[in-house]
């Protein structure tokens, strides 16, 4: 995001420079390369510390491929991930070729809470298990002092002690997500990549996440980066959002930018899913995901045969990523609201 490069380096966490995830397609009996996945597609931004920075869109537009880049589980094909915690200073870091002890020490100040609280957690280990592993990976304290360490994080996500030896087979979703949530705090990182955290869970459960999730931001003085599909879970956690759509950011900016002046057709047709109680969707339709397909590849801007304001240079060329106003960013030939130009 432009806006990033005029902040002090000891203010930004994560910086994330033209990163690029293409996944080969492979065809025939030796199995030939044929083409790419072009999962994550050059984008670039920021994550201050101590903010919630949320990525949105719909599933496989690339949101959880950035996070497991971010975190090293997948490897990046090109760009730069800058990562800089407490007193370590800024530096790229190839997780490719960092050795093992450097990944680790980046790691332990880096962690995930994954989508599903059922798959998550190992069925066969105990809650007290769970929450010492982090501890013993790292070598974190005596036995004792991982003791008081795995009690404390249960009274922070509000489980009673009494749940120690019990299995993940014997929690609800909710207490499964709040283990997990108390597993990536073992190690007090200071950034929380969580991964569609609340997706899985009930509504009235989801919101029991979301007030853990900001308690935690200022209890804990963490940065957070927040990925979900549903605009409305992020409007009441994040400070800026970015929206994306096949790989690439089709707008970012603060949360009242997005949500009080959208310019992007593809950030509009969000936004008109989100159901008003009593009224439900503003607007309906079928699957993105088959609509897609069914849709004719173009040179130009990918929402193009979905787009109800497209011009015809749209069909050909790649609209940049740019800034309508400070802090608030926009990849399209015709934004509306305030800032259309038809």
């Amino acid at each position: 995001m432009p806006e990033t490069a005029a902040l002090q380096s000891n203010d930004i966490v994560v910086n994330v420079n033209d990163l690029c995830v293409h996944f080969p397609i492979r065809k025939g009996l030796f199995g030939a390369v044929a083409g790419f996945v072009k999962a994550v597609d050059g984008i670039s931004f920021a994550v201050r510390h101590g903010e919630i920075f949320a990525l949105v869109g719909e599933s496989g537009c690339g949101k959880t491929t950035t996070a497991q880049a971010i975190a090293g589980l997948l490897p990046a094909t090109s760009g730069s991930i800058d990562l800089s915690f407490d007193n370590m200073p800024q530096r790229t870091i190839d997780w490719k070729s960092a050795d093992a002890a450097a990944a680790k020490a980046v790691r332990r100040r880096m962690q995930m809470i994954f989508q599903d609280p059922y798959s998550s957690l190992n069925p066969r280990m105990t809650v007290k298990a769970i929450l010492e592993e982090p501890l013993i990976i790292h070598h974190l304290g005596s036995r004792d002092e991982r003791d008081r360490r795995i009690r404390a994080l249960l009274d922070r996500v509000g489980l009673s002690h009494e749940y120690l030896n019990r299995y993940p087979h014997e929690f609800s979703g909710g207490q499964r997500q709040r283990i997990g949530i108390a597993r990536a705090l073992a190690t007090d990182p200071r950034l929380i990549i969580a991964d569609e955290p609340v997706s899985a869970l009930d509504v009235s459960i989801q919101a029991q996440i979301i007030n853990l999730m900001q308690d935690l931001r200022t209890g804990c003085r963490q940065t957070q980066l927040f990925i979900s599909h549903d605009l409305a879970v992020v409007r009441h956690m994040a400070d800026r959002i970015a929206v994306m759509y096949r790989g690439k950011f089709a707008e970012y900016g603060s949360e009242s930018d997005l949500f009080l002046h959208p310019c992007h057709p593809y950030t509009i047709l969000l936004l008109d899913s989100i159901p008003v109680p009593g009224k439900g969707r503003k607007q309906r339709g079928g699957n993105a995901a088959e609509e897609i397909d069914r849709q004719p590849e173009v040179a130009g801007c990918a929402f193009y045969p979905r787009c109800p304001r497209r011009l015809d240079k749209c069909r050909a060329t790649v609209p940049e990523l740019r800034e309508v106003k400070k802090g608030h960013g926009v990849a399209c030939f015709n934004p509306a609201g305030e800032y259309e130009t038809t």
